[in-house]
């Protein structure tokens, strides 16, 4: 995870940057159209990228998930969801996990979270397995599907323990 402001801005930008490819809608060639559409998705005019904040950033990657699945989108803690480009860095202090999530998500992370508390594991025993079975770091990356089959691997792991959960 980034340690600072501006490391979380740096994942932003890639991701971001990442958005406008898949959509074969290069950022500098297109720059009208996407500051529109991230206008639109935030709820206020915008003159260039650097001007949203993390949160905002944050919040318009969340939204391009449902069209172009799983994007890397940090947790931005709520000191720093003001912080744009061009303010002093800061520290960012280490993650509390679960990190945050939609809603839609929360169940199945809140499901994961269980297990692993039942485990005695790490969260980073859930991401070992997102990222095994389908190249995503952190669990919480995941989309719902993906977040079922996790389920399902903890469950059959509790079960050759000797638990008997059903998923």
């Amino acid at each position: 995870m980034a340690k600072s402001a501006k490391g979380l801005y740096l994942i932003q930008n890639k991701t971001l940057h990442k958005i406008f490819n898949f959509a074969d809608m290069p950022y500098q060639e297109n720059k009208d159209f996407w500051l529109e559409r991230i206008g639109s998705e935030i709820g206020r005019k915008v003159t260039g990228l650097s001007k949203l904040t993390l949160y905002e950033r944050r919040e318009f990657i969340e939204s391009c998930s449902k069209d172009f699945g799983n994007l890397m989108n940090p947790y931005v803690p709520p000191k720093h969801r003001d912080w744009q480009k061009g303010d002093k860095d800061a520290p960012v202090k280490s993650i509390v996990r679960p990190i945050e999530v939609p809603k839609s998500k929360l169940p199945l992370v809140s499901k994961i979270k269980a297990i692993l508390t039942d485990l005695k594991r790490p969260w980073g025993y859930a991401d070992s397995i997102s990222k095994q079975m389908f190249q995503v770091d952190f669990v919480e990356h995941c989309d719902i599907e993906q977040l079922h089959d996790v389920v399902k691997a903890l469950v059959i792991h509790q079960n050759r323990l000797g638990r008997k959960y059903e998923f």
